[in-house]
C-alpha cells in the first residue's frame, strides 16, 4: 500500500519498524525486523515482490544513483499494483550497523546477502523477483538470481 500524499510504501514504513530499525545493533537485527514485517504483510494476503538490481556494485556507478533508479523502479511497480519489499527503507540501517560504505570499501560485504537477505528469501514470504536492467553488473543481484 502506498500513502497517496507521500508516495511511501506504508506497509513496511510503520512507526514500529522505524523505531526498531533505529535501535537495531546488528545486521541480524535488521534482517529480523524486515522478516517479521514481510511475514506480517504476507499473512494479510499480499504477494510481495523483490526488485533486484545494482545498489552498491554495478549499475549507474554510485550508491546514490543506483538507489535513485531503484526507487524509480519501485514507484513504477507500485503504480502497477505490486507490493514491493521496500529495500531502500532498510538500506540506511544496513549501512549503519555494518559500517559499510562502498565508496570507502573495495571488498563486497557478503554478510549483507547471507545475514540480511537469505533468511527473508528462505522464509518464502517473497513471491516474485523483478530484475532491473544491468542486474548482471551487481554482485548481490547475481546472488539473488541464483
Amino acid at each position: 500500500m502506498v500513502d497517496l500524499e507521500t508516495g511511501e510504501i506504508i506497509m513496511f514504513r510503520t512507526e514500529t519498524n522505524k523505531k526498531a530499525l533505529k535501535n537495531a545493533l546488528t545486521l541480524r537485527d535488521v534482517s529480523q525486523i524486515a522478516l517479521c514485517a514481510t511475514l506480517k504483510i504476507k499473512a494479510q494476503g499480499h504477494q510481495i515482490v523483490q526488485i533486484c538490481g545494482p545498489i552498491s556494485t554495478g549499475g549507474r556507478g554510485s550508491l546514490e544513483a543506483n538507489l535513485r533508479f531503484f526507487r524509480l523502479a519501485t514507484d513504477v511497480a507500485v503504480k502497477n499494483g505490486f507490493v514491493i519489499f521496500d529495500l531502500p527503507f532498510f538500506q540506511d540501517p544496513i549501512t549503519r550497523v555494518t559500517h559499510y560504505d562502498k565508496e570507502e570499501n573495495s571488498e563486497y560485504l557478503w554478510e549483507i546477502l547471507e545475514l540480511f537477505f537469505e533468511p527473508i528469501f528462505r522464509s518464502g514470504a517473497l513471491s516474485k523477483a523483478l530484475f532491473l536492467p544491468d542486474w548482471q553488473s551487481s554482485i548481490g543481484a547475481r546472488w539473488e538470481r541464483e
